[in-house]
């Protein structure tokens, strides 16, 4: 239901930071209410390298962390990336770039 508790229209996320990363980066999470979270981490091709099930998670601040590696553990490639929140059904991107 679009603009209930626990849904994007209520969650603040940052920015992606740092950006641009050599290593791990993230976005900050504000939650109303207490809803189930995933981070998608996609390339330029449109392709989901990794996915990060943050489980449940409480209202209050959180930060969701990619280390920059794919879903085999491989360390990723430098490049453009996209950081999508989603929160229940809806979800939310942020770039990041990713340098050497």
């Amino acid at each position: 239901m679009p603009g209930s508790p626990g849904t994007l229209a209520h969650v603040r996320v940052s920015a992606a930071r740092p950006d641009p990363a050599t290593g791990p980066a993230g976005v900050r999470l504000d939650m109303p209410a207490t809803a189930r979270v995933r981070l998608d981490v996609i390339d330029v091709a449109g392709r989901v390298v990794r996915e990060i099930d943050a489980g449940r998670l409480a209202s209050g601040a959180h930060d969701l962390v990619w280390d920059g590696r794919d879903r085999e553990g491989r360390t990723s490639p430098a490049g453009i990336y996209r950081l999508r929140v989603r929160v229940g059904a809806d979800g939310s991107a942020r770039r990041v770039v990713r340098l050497d």
